[in-house]
């Protein structure tokens, strides 16, 4: 008996000792993922502007958060022949996006507060 209350023990403080460190490692992956968010759509963002030619969006978009509003963000290039979407140049599976974001006229991407 004695013995099992020494392996639940240990075990007890394997787990106060792990636990933490997984969660700070999980915490550190969402900073990273959500970083990572931010520069793809910044990278996406002046691509469709160096693509069209053009030094500004269509429009400015504030509180982007789900890849529908993604879709709106659109450049037209200077003879208004072609239109390139936002969204052709990110990858928009199943997932939502991990923060908002506002997109200015001059193609810059900050996180909405």
């Amino acid at each position: 008996m004695l013995e099992i209350l020494v392996v639940v023990g240990i075990l007890g403080i394997l787990a106060a000792v792990v636990i933490p460190n997984v969660l700070g490692l999980m915490k550190e992956g969402e900073d990273e993922a959500k970083r990572t968010e931010h520069h793809n759509i910044h990278v996406a963002v002046y691509t469709i502007m160096v693509k069209a030619g053009v030094s500004q969006l269509d429009s400015a978009h504030e509180d982007v958060d789900t890849f529908d509003e993604v879709n709106d963000v659109t450049v037209t290039d200077p003879d208004n022949s072609t239109i390139y979407y936002l969204n052709e140049y990110l990858y928009s599976g199943p997932y939502p996006l991990m923060q908002a974001y506002d997109i200015a006229l001059d193609g810059s991407v900050t996180v909405s507060d």
